[in-house]
Protein backbone atom coordinates (compact mmCIF):
# COMPACT_ATOMS: atom_id res chain seq x y z
CA UNK A 1 0.00 0.00 0.00
CA UNK A 2 2.69 2.03 0.33
CA UNK A 3 3.78 1.92 -2.90
CA UNK A 4 0.36 3.14 -4.39
CA UNK A 5 0.25 6.03 -2.00
CA UNK A 6 3.90 7.40 -3.01
CA UNK A 7 2.55 6.81 -6.73
CA UNK A 8 0.15 8.84 -5.98
CA UNK A 9 1.48 11.10 -4.39
CA UNK A 10 3.94 11.48 -7.39
CA UNK A 11 1.07 12.47 -9.18
CA UNK A 12 -0.51 15.00 -7.08
CA UNK A 13 2.70 16.60 -7.01
CA UNK A 14 3.40 16.36 -10.96
CA UNK A 15 -0.57 18.00 -11.12
CA UNK A 16 -0.09 20.60 -8.89
CA UNK A 17 3.94 21.23 -10.33
CA UNK A 18 2.21 21.42 -13.68
CA UNK A 19 -0.74 23.67 -12.79
CA UNK A 20 1.96 26.15 -10.65
CA UNK A 21 3.68 26.66 -13.63
CA UNK A 22 0.57 27.50 -15.48
CA UNK A 23 0.08 30.42 -13.66
CA UNK A 24 3.38 31.36 -13.17
CA UNK A 25 3.27 32.09 -16.93
CA UNK A 26 -0.04 33.93 -17.37
CA UNK A 27 1.09 36.03 -14.35
CA UNK A 28 4.50 36.78 -16.30
CA UNK A 29 2.24 37.22 -19.72
CA UNK A 30 0.25 39.84 -17.45
CA UNK A 31 3.22 41.33 -16.23
CA UNK A 32 5.06 41.69 -19.26
CA UNK A 33 1.95 42.80 -21.32
CA UNK A 34 1.36 45.86 -18.38
CA UNK A 35 4.70 46.81 -19.12
CA UNK A 36 4.23 46.90 -23.12
CA UNK A 37 1.11 48.83 -22.10
CA UNK A 38 2.90 51.28 -19.80
CA UNK A 39 5.93 52.12 -22.55
CA UNK A 40 3.02 53.02 -25.10
CA UNK A 41 0.43 54.93 -23.21
CA UNK A 42 1.36 58.07 -20.87
CA UNK A 43 1.28 57.47 -17.28
CA UNK A 44 -1.94 59.37 -17.23
CA UNK A 45 -3.82 57.16 -19.91
CA UNK A 46 -3.61 54.14 -17.78
CA UNK A 47 -5.76 54.91 -15.41
CA UNK A 48 -8.42 55.97 -17.99
CA UNK A 49 -7.93 52.69 -19.69
CA UNK A 50 -8.30 50.86 -16.53
CA UNK A 51 -11.51 52.20 -15.86
CA UNK A 52 -13.02 52.30 -19.23
CA UNK A 53 -11.94 48.05 -19.21
CA UNK A 54 -13.77 47.38 -15.71
CA UNK A 55 -16.79 49.55 -16.61
CA UNK A 56 -17.00 47.16 -20.05
CA UNK A 57 -16.51 43.96 -18.00
CA UNK A 58 -19.36 45.29 -15.38
CA UNK A 59 -21.14 45.78 -18.40
CA UNK A 60 -20.99 42.62 -19.45
CA UNK A 61 -22.01 40.87 -16.71
CA UNK A 62 -24.94 42.90 -16.26
CA UNK A 63 -25.68 42.22 -19.02
CA UNK A 64 -25.74 38.65 -18.84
Amino acid sequence: MDALGNVLQNVGSGISGLFGDILGAVGAAAREALHALQSVLTVAWLPVLAVALIALLAWNVARR
